[in-house]
């Protein structure tokens, strides 16, 4: 049987630390030229050990997975991003509350209005369970997370993407999906 982390205190600490951070970093970065926001939607499947306790078999459960995120591009070829996702509670009985990543973007041109781009980085999962004392527990699973995608620029500011994207990798938990979004480059 797995055991699970069930310290709260200590695993909310990072998740505190990224948003702080943002939080001062967001005004800075709006003013620079190689910032953007933008948002996502997808969908796909998610796999976690949690769902032995719910008694569904350890099975895959697909997913509406959503995603805002703000970054900055050094440059045509390397840039940052943090992004806070969550995924649909209606069509899954895995209670995946929220996931915040922090990526490494390498990004390609190919045409000067298409770029490729793969990420590497590492997420956190808050997840809630019900134990097999059916006692109500909550974890935050930590997990590398990477994808590759492609960049439409429909104008200077305004960029469409399609992306796959591992998510979560961590053994308890799994979550990928294609997304289709939308940037603002400032």
């Amino acid at each position: 049987m797995t055991t699970f982390n069930t310290q709260p205190k200590r695993a909310t600490l990072p998740l505190r630390a990224t948003l702080f951070a943002a939080a001062l970093l967001t005004p800075m970065l709006a003013s620079a030229s190689g910032a953007y926001v933008g948002a996502q939607l997808g969908y796909g499947p998610q796999k976690s050990e949690f769902t032995d306790f719910i008694k569904e078999n350890n099975k895959d459960l697909n997913t509406g997975i959503g995603a805002i995120k703000a970054g900055y591009d050094f440059n045509e070829y390397f840039g940052i991003e943090a992004r806070l996702s969550g995924t649909d509670s209606h069509t899954s009985s895995i209670q995946s509350n929220y996931q915040t990543s922090a990526y490494l973007k390498g990004m390609y041109p190919v045409t000067e209005s298409i770029s490729l781009y793969g990420l590497i980085g590492v997420t956190s999962t808050q997840i809630e369970y019900d134990d097999i004392n059916k006692k109500h527990q909550k974890d935050m699973l930590n997990s590398a997370s990477y994808g590759l995608g492609a960049r439409y620029a429909a104008t200077q500011n305004i960029g469409i993407n399609l992306e796959l994207n591992q998510i979560s990798s961590h053994k308890d938990y799994e979550l990928n999906g294609l997304f289709l979004g939308v940037d603002y480059k400032f």
